[in-house]
């Protein structure tokens, strides 16, 4: 369960919450969100780009679109397009964020041009990492990345991905590094096992139905991030999510409320 994962997961509860989402995957080389989405095959990312400053309008129309509120840009075809692109990033995330409610990027772990201007162009970075002990100098040096890109530490957000329930955050973990002193900490817990081979198998949506820590916690997270945004929808299950405590609920395929065809 990677930052792709999350950023689909995220994207999935905010659409069934009745946002209009574009979710952006901008390893525009390799990315495989539509993969966690359950398409075989997205547009070309790079077919639609050229077109941005003069079909604003049809915009979505060239998405990969999953459902009705839910479109899914990314990636190339041909991966050797990737880098000719980049200078078309800024110009398309402001005019795709015109179209939508709410814009999800996901990029690489590289720190390349494409990186830099999503950082720039975003309300709120997420930065994903696993156990904080273990990592918190890759922490620091892409929140200071993120600094001396210019963006403002209360935008930053910190994500550990694949947290343990049973363990205490730590909240006083990487306060003293460049770029983290404000930034606000979250969790994402472990799906259990079975879960990687049903994303795996594109079964994300259902997954986020069932009643595991993982949906619990994405669910959470989700609701406070639009919440701070200003645009949590006043649906009940929205609203619920913001109040909750993930429970320490594993996943299990013996005790699922749904089959998964």
């Amino acid at each position: 369960m990677g930052k792709t994962t999350l950023v689909s997961s995220m994207a999935l509860l905010a659409s069934s919450w009745g946002l209009k989402v574009a979710l952006v995957d901008f390893d525009l080389s390799y990315g495989n969100a539509f993969e966690k989405l359950g398409i075989r095959q997205p547009k070309d990312f790079s077919d639609l780009v050229a077109d941005v400053p003069s079909e604003k309008e049809g915009l979505l129309e060239k998405a990969t679109c999953i459902h009705k509120n839910l479109y899914l840009f990314g990636p190339c075809v041909k991966p050797e397009m990737a880098e000719l692109l980049f200078p078309c990033v800024s110009h398309f995330l402001q005019a795709v964020s015109g179209l939508v409610d709410l814009v999800l990027v996901d990029t690489t772990t590289a720190s390349t041009d494409c990186y830099a201007q999503a950082a720039q162009c975003a309300d709120r970075l997420v930065i994903v990492s696993e156990n904080p002990l273990t990592c918190i100098n890759s922490l620091a040096k892409v929140s200071g990345l993120a600094v001396r890109l210019g963006v403002a530490r209360t935008r930053i957000i910190r994500l550990e991905n694949k947290a343990n329930p049973r363990v205490k955050q730590d909240f006083s973990i990487g306060k003293a590094e460049v770029g983290l002193e404000a930034a606000k900490m979250f969790r994402i817990f472990e799906g259990g096992p079975g879960f990687q081979e049903l994303i795996q198998q594109g079964k994300l949506s259902v997954l986020l139905q069932e009643e595991t820590s993982f949906a619990q916690s994405v669910s959470f997270v989700l609701a406070h991030f639009l919440n701070e945004l200003g645009i949590l929808p006043q649906l009940r299950e929205a609203q619920i999510a913001l109040q909750a405590t993930p429970e320490k609920k594993p996943f299990s395929l013996f005790n699922r409320k749904k089959e998964v065809s």
